[in-house]
């Protein structure tokens, strides 16, 4: 069961315990399977490197679908258009290390943006949003849509232990 938690600004937050879980956590833990290269800002963004590609990616296109009422649901609030999921990926952040998305990028803007907390084994992580005064506990099955733009830039970091694994999908609108 899908509950909408909480609602700041253009915000949702829900709580949302996906329902293929232990395939994905065993997907995503299984380093062989995963590359997670480092990036920018000392975030590690999750590539495939083996033939198991079609695996992950399916796994990951099932995770957005089993979102796809909540994605309607804020549409719908919101007087968006219909959407398409433009990008998908996921991040590994640890003590030290944080993902920074400020929009510049044309692309992203005019999208809106969903965030799944896919694990539970970190302590401390948030989502601050920087230009919103507004900052959110990121535990597992927690998954938080907003708007893509540079009103919407965030933050995550603060992992004290742990790492923490997010989905991030960027939808077009």
């Amino acid at each position: 069961m899908i509950n909408k938690t909480a609602s700041h600004f253009d915000i949702n937050v829900y709580d949302s315990p996906y329902s293929r879980d232990a395939i994905l956590q065993q997907l995503l833990s299984d380093y062989e399977e995963v590359a997670w290269l480092e990036r920018g800002n000392g975030f590690k963004e999750g590539v495939i490197k083996t033939a198991n590609i079609r695996g992950l990616n399916l796994e990951n296109r099932n995770l957005q679908v089993s979102f796809i009422e909540e994605i309607k649901s804020y549409i719908a609030e919101k007087s968006m258009d219909v959407t398409w999921f433009n990008d998908n990926i996921f991040l590994k952040i640890a003590q030290g290390i944080y993902y920074e998305q400020l929009f510049t990028n044309p692309a992203l803007n005019d999208t809106i943006a969903q965030i799944y907390v896919v694990n539970d084994n970190h302590t401390g992580a948030s989502i601050k949003f920087l230009n919103k005064d507004l900052s959110i506990p990121l535990e597992k099955g927690k998954l938080i849509v907003f708007p893509s733009s540079e009103e919407y830039s965030y933050l995550i970091d603060g992992v004290t232990s742990g790492e923490l694994l997010v989905g991030i999908c960027y939808i077009d609108r």
